[in-house]
């Protein structure tokens, strides 16, 4: 089985894949960016850049780095965990301005043209299905659905209970804490051994990636 391992605290500053070893740089040594994502084009990267006065605003980078810039930005306000719909047309993400976490959206890349609430009384970790007509988020324990259409102004349904009672409900970790098959039909979710110990403030310094992790579904090693 093939892994891929990278350290953040590693001197070195390179990944693992296997035998071969690869140099990892920045794209701009000046953004202190975390949480990346990419657009569906795969020409630009929205990333959660944090200011000296503990802010934390939405920007985008174009991968030539010929440009960067701002995305949603409310003062005092800590935004993050955006992702770009498939379709490129709208950007989801979670954002306190209103004194709690809640998911919204606006189109992309123009975000000054609308704001949209999309959770009640709660909402972190959107993500969307990958057919781009259902916006998934975190709240209350659970993986909640909203229908989404993609029109001049967004359509959205009446939210609904997808997971209940999710493995580990990460409401104060920030970046992917699940992640959805490309069928829209099946989540995994993200959680440590009951014993770990885990800041979710901090997060994990050390990313395994492990390829073909449905074979061992259908040949689990023994106890």
């Amino acid at each position: 089985m093939n892994t891929l391992r990278y350290s953040a605290r590693s001197s070195e500053n390179t990944a693992r894949f296997g035998d071969t070893r690869s140099h990892i740089f920045r794209l701009d040594p000046s953004i202190n960016g975390l949480t990346a994502m990419f657009t569906p084009d795969g020409t630009q990267l929205v990333f959660r850049e944090i200011t000296l006065s503990s802010d934390q605003s939405l920007w985008l980078l174009s991968l030539d780095g010929k440009s960067v810039r701002p995305l949603v930005a409310p003062p005092g306000a800590r935004v993050f965990n955006g992702e770009i719909s498939p379709d490129g047309r709208w950007l989801a993400y979670q954002s306190d301005e209103s004194g709690q976490y809640e998911v919204f959206v606006r189109p992309f890349p123009k975000v000054d043209q609308g704001r949209w609430q999309v959770s009640m009384g709660g909402g972190t970790h959107p993500m969307w299905n990958p057919d781009g007509r259902e916006l998934f988020y975190l709240a209350s324990d659970h993986l909640f659905g909203v229908s989404f259409e993609s029109r001049t102004a967004p359509s959205m349904g009446p939210a609904r209970v997808v997971v209940p009672n999710v493995p580990y409900p990460p409401f104060v970790t920030q970046g992917r804490s699940f992640d959805i098959s490309p069928d829209g039909k099946r989540f995994l979710f993200k959680a440590p051994p009951p014993d770990a110990e885990y800041d979710p403030l901090e997060g994990l310094l050390r990313y395994e990636v492990v390829l073909n992790w449905t074979q061992e579904l259908r040949h689990p090693a023994a106890n």
